[in-house]
């Protein structure tokens, strides 16, 4: 590999630490990023929300306030576009800002901002962390924000100095590196005819002027697309040698599938799911995307849909629970027969231990808490009063 290549290797990972990097360097440059983002909106936006009202039923109604709202957050986007938003923006920047526009009425609209034109005045405090927001408006100026007037969905961070959510980006920093010198060198190698280096031994020593005027020339005659495959001249004992790529490139080279896992390792996406088929690490599709569903995206909805009930329920008294549709998540696993079924034969599970595994909210009644026996299907604290020694029978037989 060329020096240059090495000196660039690194050009960017400073960037990739910044929300202007993570979107350039990341999301625009590196298809393996892009998809992971798209699909961290994608799934987001495939479960229609589901509100609850006091009594514990779904409120259908299309006119009910919230549901409006959440229909059409603002002019510009519905439902569908303002959840892939949020979920673009996690998959990005590891963060999402929502604007609630509020009058006496209660919330009017919601807007998504991107974490590029939003910052933090911070107090260093652990317990009251964020002084203020402050948000960019483009030539409107800047905004102003009081900590509860921007909705913030993040991503965990580590760094206990900073507020801000931490992008999957940071850690496959290096690997998305690793790829975006490894496609600048392959389209620099393209446009010289896919062709190496050469090497020019001149006999004696050449002066700035001749050094600058040879280069000039090769450039000019045997440099680039064009002039790939012409004969070269030389006079006056020059010797051109031409430079093969290593056993060490080569490896450098392959070295793409190994940072493309660690790109989906690090956002929780099985590869087949992202479209790469080199890593492929399940038997079949419907493997892959139960795994992602539940290690990545159901995490993903109660995280977005927690941060957004927080903020939202206390204006509608009258609704009590904001969540997504579960059965729409599990459509997204492919055939659920085997999961059910090896659920309803686990009687080492209670109900609500299965329906927690499907995603789905726990049942009141005690009996779902209950370990359930095949032997009338009785709980299994029942059974043991049953078989219990009774008052003047030692043996505990009726």
């Amino acid at each position: 590999m060329s020096a240059m290549v090495l000196s660039g290797l690194f050009a960017d990972g400073e960037a990739l630490t910044s929300p202007h990097g993570q979107a350039k360097a990341g999301y625009l440059n590196n298809p393996y990023v892009r998809r992971a983002s798209d699909l961290y909106g994608a799934f987001t936006a495939r479960p229609d929300t589901l509100i609850f009202g006091t009594d514990g039923q779904q409120i259908v109604r299309d006119d009910h306030p919230l549901m409006k709202l959440l229909d059409r957050p603002n002019p510009s986007m519905d439902r569908n576009e303002f959840m892939i938003e949020i979920g673009t923006n996690l998959g990005i920047y590891g963060e999402a800002f929502v604007f609630p526009l509020k009058t006496a009425s209660g919330v009017r609209k919601l807007f998504v901002i991107s974490p590029q034109s939003v910052m933090a005045e911070e107090t260093g405090d652990p317990l009251d962390p964020i002084k203020c927001w402050r948000v960019s408006r483009g030539t409107a100026g800047i905004m102003t924000l009081e900590p509860q007037d921007l909705i913030h969905i993040k991503l965990h961070n580590p760094d206990p100095a900073s507020v801000r959510g931490c992008s999957p980006i940071v850690s496959a920093k290096k690997s998305v590196e690793m790829q975006n010198a490894i496609r600048d060198w392959n389209i620099a190698m393209t446009k010289n005819g896919a062709k190496g280096s050469v090497i020019i031994e001149v006999p004696r020593a050449l002066t700035d002027a001749q050094f600058e005027g040879m280069t000039k020339q090769l450039q000019s005659y045997y440099g680039g697309t064009t002039n790939a495959g012409k004969g070269m001249i030389l006079d006056d004992g020059k010797k051109a040698t031409s430079l093969g790529m290593t056993s060490v490139e080569m490896d450098y080279v392959q070295g793409t599938a190994i940072s493309a896992r660690e790109v989906s390792i690090a956002y929780g996406i099985a590869p087949e799911v992202l479209g790469d088929s080199q890593n492929k690490t399940y038997a079949n599709m419907s493997e892959s995307y139960r795994q992602t569903v539940q290690t990545t995206v159901i995490p993903l909805l109660k995280l977005i849909y927690g941060a957004l009930s927080a903020y939202l329920l206390p204006f509608y008294p009258d609704v009590s629970r904001m969540t997504y549709d579960i059965e729409q998540v599990n459509d997204l696993m492919g055939d659920q027969t085997e999961v059910y079924t090896a659920l309803e034969q686990s009687s080492f599970l209670t109900i609500n231990e299965k329906r927690e595994k499907l995603g789905y909210e726990p049942h009141v009644s005690s009996m779902a808490d209950s370990l359930l026996v095949n032997m009338g299907v009785m709980p299994i604290d029942e059974i043991e009063d049953v078989s219990a020694p009774q008052d003047g029978d030692a043996d505990g037989v009726l």
